[in-house]
């Protein structure tokens, strides 16, 4: 029996959304749901999440890397005529580098593999190092193959 708002559902009458809690993972609700039935549910959740989440990923992750260099370009334009940035802008900075180097590594790694995947390894590589992580899921996912 499945309890919703005080009404008694029979497991045979409700239906696949409210066996999976109100987040789709939520198993406390059905104690008949083993591990294999949570992966299973986990999977079909990020194959319905991930249309909307990678292409919005992709947006943030071009304006964030964008950012990042013309920051890094402001930095050194103020090294190059010796005057200092705001304090303030420190922290920013130092981000900027972690996602100007994290970024580079990945399209490196995408060059590297590119060709093996039927890829054009300086396209992918470029393409990578603007969108980050989610180029390289793209790269190896094995299910559009």
């Amino acid at each position: 029996m499945y309890y919703s708002r005080g009404q008694v559902i029979p497991a045979a009458a409700r239906p696949v959304a409210m066996s999976m809690g109100a987040s789709g993972l939520d198993h406390r609700l059905d104690p008949a749901t083993n591990d294999t039935d949570r992966s299973t549910i986990q999977i079909m959740t990020l194959q319905k999440i991930r249309p909307i989440l990678f292409p919005l990923i992709k947006v943030i992750s071009i304006g964030a890397i964008s950012g990042a260099i013309g920051l890094e370009i402001w930095h050194l334009y103020a090294s190059s005529i010796q005057t200092e940035i705001p304090g303030s802008i420190w922290p920013f900075l130092w981000f900027a580098h972690f996602a100007i180097v994290a970024h580079a590594l990945e399209g490196a790694i995408a060059i590297r593999y590119a060709g093996s995947r039927n890829e054009s390894p300086l396209q992918y590589g470029a393409y990578t190092f603007w969108v980050g992580t989610i180029g390289l899921i793209e790269l190896f996912d094995h299910s559009h193959d």
